[in-house]
Protein backbone atom coordinates (compact mmCIF):
# COMPACT_ATOMS: atom_id res chain seq x y z
CA UNK A 1 0.00 0.00 0.00
CA UNK A 2 2.67 2.62 0.57
CA UNK A 3 4.31 1.74 -2.49
CA UNK A 4 1.23 2.61 -4.41
CA UNK A 5 0.37 5.95 -2.14
CA UNK A 6 4.32 7.41 -3.49
CA UNK A 7 3.75 6.78 -6.95
CA UNK A 8 3.50 10.28 -9.07
CA UNK A 9 0.62 11.18 -10.07
CA UNK A 10 1.90 12.14 -13.19
CA UNK A 11 0.67 8.08 -14.68
CA UNK A 12 -2.58 7.97 -13.06
CA UNK A 13 -2.87 4.97 -15.40
CA UNK A 14 -0.35 3.10 -14.68
CA UNK A 15 -1.25 3.70 -10.63
CA UNK A 16 -4.62 3.02 -11.11
CA UNK A 17 -3.73 -0.22 -12.96
CA UNK A 18 -1.23 -1.20 -9.75
CA UNK A 19 -4.24 -0.91 -7.24
CA UNK A 20 -6.17 -3.81 -9.52
CA UNK A 21 -3.67 -5.86 -9.66
CA UNK A 22 -2.91 -5.81 -5.83
CA UNK A 23 -6.74 -5.39 -4.87
CA UNK A 24 -7.30 -9.02 -7.07
CA UNK A 25 -4.18 -10.59 -5.74
CA UNK A 26 -5.64 -9.75 -2.14
CA UNK A 27 -9.47 -11.02 -3.51
CA UNK A 28 -7.18 -14.34 -4.80
CA UNK A 29 -5.65 -14.99 -1.56
CA UNK A 30 -8.80 -15.09 0.62
CA UNK A 31 -10.76 -16.94 -1.69
CA UNK A 32 -8.44 -19.65 -1.89
CA UNK A 33 -8.01 -19.47 1.90
CA UNK A 34 -11.36 -19.62 2.30
CA UNK A 35 -11.43 -23.09 1.05
CA UNK A 36 -8.38 -24.35 2.72
CA UNK A 37 -8.67 -22.53 6.42
CA UNK A 38 -10.79 -19.84 7.10
CA UNK A 39 -9.49 -16.90 8.99
CA UNK A 40 -12.01 -14.56 9.47
CA UNK A 41 -9.18 -12.07 11.04
CA UNK A 42 -7.61 -12.04 7.63
CA UNK A 43 -10.42 -11.52 5.82
CA UNK A 44 -11.88 -8.88 7.55
CA UNK A 45 -8.93 -7.23 7.77
CA UNK A 46 -8.98 -7.02 3.86
CA UNK A 47 -12.07 -5.50 3.70
CA UNK A 48 -10.44 -2.62 5.76
CA UNK A 49 -7.59 -2.67 3.21
CA UNK A 50 -10.12 -2.33 0.54
CA UNK A 51 -11.80 0.65 2.75
CA UNK A 52 -8.19 2.40 2.71
CA UNK A 53 -8.69 2.60 -1.24
CA UNK A 54 -11.96 5.06 -0.77
CA UNK A 55 -10.45 7.98 -0.23
CA UNK A 56 -8.07 8.12 -3.37
CA UNK A 57 -11.29 7.26 -5.46
CA UNK A 58 -12.19 10.20 -4.10
CA UNK A 59 -9.82 12.66 -3.99
CA UNK A 60 -9.59 11.53 -8.01
CA UNK A 61 -12.66 11.91 -8.85
CA UNK A 62 -12.79 15.53 -6.78
CA UNK A 63 -9.58 16.48 -9.11
CA UNK A 64 -11.32 15.18 -12.31
CA UNK A 65 -14.15 17.79 -11.35
CA UNK A 66 -11.33 20.57 -10.67
CA UNK A 67 -9.65 20.01 -14.07
CA UNK A 68 -12.81 19.88 -15.98
CA UNK A 69 -13.74 22.73 -14.18
CA UNK A 70 -10.51 24.58 -15.65
CA UNK A 71 -10.63 23.32 -18.73
CA UNK A 72 -8.46 20.50 -18.40
CA UNK A 73 -10.47 18.08 -20.57
CA UNK A 74 -8.10 15.54 -21.21
CA UNK A 75 -7.19 15.53 -17.34
CA UNK A 76 -10.24 15.12 -15.92
CA UNK A 77 -11.12 12.02 -18.61
CA UNK A 78 -7.89 10.15 -17.51
CA UNK A 79 -8.60 10.72 -13.34
CA UNK A 80 -12.58 10.00 -13.98
CA UNK A 81 -11.48 6.61 -15.94
CA UNK A 82 -8.86 5.76 -12.82
CA UNK A 83 -11.25 6.55 -10.06
CA UNK A 84 -14.14 4.52 -11.46
CA UNK A 85 -12.10 1.89 -12.33
CA UNK A 86 -10.85 1.51 -8.64
CA UNK A 87 -13.93 1.88 -7.30
CA UNK A 88 -15.53 -0.90 -9.44
CA UNK A 89 -12.23 -3.14 -8.73
CA UNK A 90 -13.24 -2.02 -4.63
CA UNK A 91 -16.74 -3.31 -5.05
CA UNK A 92 -15.94 -6.28 -6.32
CA UNK A 93 -12.98 -6.93 -3.62
CA UNK A 94 -15.97 -6.30 -1.09
CA UNK A 95 -18.04 -8.80 -3.02
CA UNK A 96 -15.46 -11.15 -2.47
CA UNK A 97 -14.93 -10.92 0.59
CA UNK A 98 -18.29 -10.88 1.79
CA UNK A 99 -18.47 -14.18 0.01
CA UNK A 100 -15.07 -15.32 1.58
CA UNK A 101 -16.86 -14.42 5.40
CA UNK A 102 -19.85 -15.88 4.52
CA UNK A 103 -19.31 -19.32 3.62
CA UNK A 104 -16.27 -19.31 6.17
CA UNK A 105 -18.65 -19.15 8.58
CA UNK A 106 -21.56 -20.91 7.10
CA UNK A 107 -19.23 -23.89 5.65
CA UNK A 108 -20.33 -23.22 2.40
CA UNK A 109 -23.18 -20.62 0.39
CA UNK A 110 -26.65 -22.67 2.08
CA UNK A 111 -25.43 -22.21 5.60
CA UNK A 112 -25.40 -24.71 8.47
CA UNK A 113 -28.29 -27.37 8.26
CA UNK A 114 -30.24 -30.10 10.42
CA UNK A 115 -33.60 -31.73 9.26
CA UNK A 116 -36.41 -28.65 9.31
CA UNK A 117 -33.71 -25.97 10.49
CA UNK A 118 -31.41 -23.68 8.35
CA UNK A 119 -28.88 -21.71 10.16
CA UNK A 120 -26.86 -18.65 8.58
CA UNK A 121 -24.35 -16.15 10.66
CA UNK A 122 -24.22 -13.01 9.05
CA UNK A 123 -21.20 -11.67 11.48
CA UNK A 124 -19.14 -9.79 9.63
CA UNK A 125 -21.34 -8.56 6.42
CA UNK A 126 -22.82 -5.10 5.58
CA UNK A 127 -26.52 -4.39 6.24
CA UNK A 128 -26.84 -5.13 2.18
CA UNK A 129 -24.69 -7.50 2.06
CA UNK A 130 -26.25 -9.94 4.77
CA UNK A 131 -30.02 -9.14 3.15
CA UNK A 132 -29.16 -10.31 0.08
CA UNK A 133 -28.41 -13.52 1.39
CA UNK A 134 -31.65 -13.30 4.25
CA UNK A 135 -33.92 -12.89 1.19
CA UNK A 136 -32.54 -15.48 -0.89
CA UNK A 137 -32.61 -17.88 2.13
CA UNK A 138 -36.24 -16.65 3.00
CA UNK A 139 -37.03 -17.47 -0.76
CA UNK A 140 -35.67 -20.52 -0.69
CA UNK A 141 -37.22 -21.66 2.90
CA UNK A 142 -41.13 -20.53 1.53
CA UNK A 143 -40.72 -23.69 -0.31
CA UNK A 144 -40.31 -26.34 2.56
CA UNK A 145 -43.46 -25.67 4.89
CA UNK A 146 -42.65 -26.52 8.60
CA UNK A 147 -39.29 -25.33 8.31
CA UNK A 148 -37.32 -22.93 10.59
CA UNK A 149 -34.46 -20.49 9.43
CA UNK A 150 -31.97 -19.35 12.47
CA UNK A 151 -30.47 -15.76 11.63
CA UNK A 152 -27.17 -14.84 13.75
CA UNK A 153 -26.85 -11.18 13.73
CA UNK A 154 -25.26 -10.68 16.72
CA UNK A 155 -26.10 -8.36 19.40
CA UNK A 156 -23.72 -5.28 18.29
CA UNK A 157 -21.00 -5.44 21.30
CA UNK A 158 -17.79 -5.31 18.85
CA UNK A 159 -18.40 -1.77 17.28
CA UNK A 160 -18.72 1.91 18.84
CA UNK A 161 -22.06 2.51 17.41
CA UNK A 162 -25.05 0.34 18.06
CA UNK A 163 -25.59 -2.86 15.71
CA UNK A 164 -27.71 -1.65 12.50
CA UNK A 165 -28.02 -5.68 11.23
CA UNK A 166 -30.50 -6.97 13.65
CA UNK A 167 -33.03 -3.85 13.50
CA UNK A 168 -32.67 -4.04 8.95
CA UNK A 169 -33.19 -7.56 9.33
CA UNK A 170 -36.09 -7.48 11.51
CA UNK A 171 -37.57 -5.39 9.16
CA UNK A 172 -37.16 -7.36 6.00
CA UNK A 173 -38.49 -10.27 7.95
CA UNK A 174 -41.74 -8.37 8.65
CA UNK A 175 -41.68 -6.61 5.06
CA UNK A 176 -41.45 -10.36 3.58
CA UNK A 177 -44.83 -11.32 6.19
CA UNK A 178 -42.28 -13.84 8.07
CA UNK A 179 -43.30 -14.79 11.24
CA UNK A 180 -40.25 -14.72 13.16
CA UNK A 181 -39.45 -14.41 16.56
CA UNK A 182 -36.09 -13.28 18.84
CA UNK A 183 -35.26 -16.60 21.77
CA UNK A 184 -32.76 -14.17 22.31
CA UNK A 185 -30.46 -11.40 21.97
CA UNK A 186 -28.58 -12.03 18.47
CA UNK A 187 -30.28 -14.93 17.06
CA UNK A 188 -33.63 -14.65 14.86
CA UNK A 189 -35.83 -17.79 14.37
CA UNK A 190 -38.01 -17.42 10.89
CA UNK A 191 -40.71 -19.93 10.69
CA UNK A 192 -42.41 -21.25 7.71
Amino acid sequence: RNVINHLPMLDLEAQARLRVKAVTAVVTTITAASLILFDWDAASGQRTAFSSIRPTIKSWLNQATQAYLSGNRALAKQLSAAGREAATEMRAAHAAAATALFEGRNLGEGGRETPGCRTLDLHGLHVAEALERVRAAVKAQRVQRGTVLRLVVGEGRHGKVPARLPAAVRQLLTEEGVRWKEPYAGLLQASF
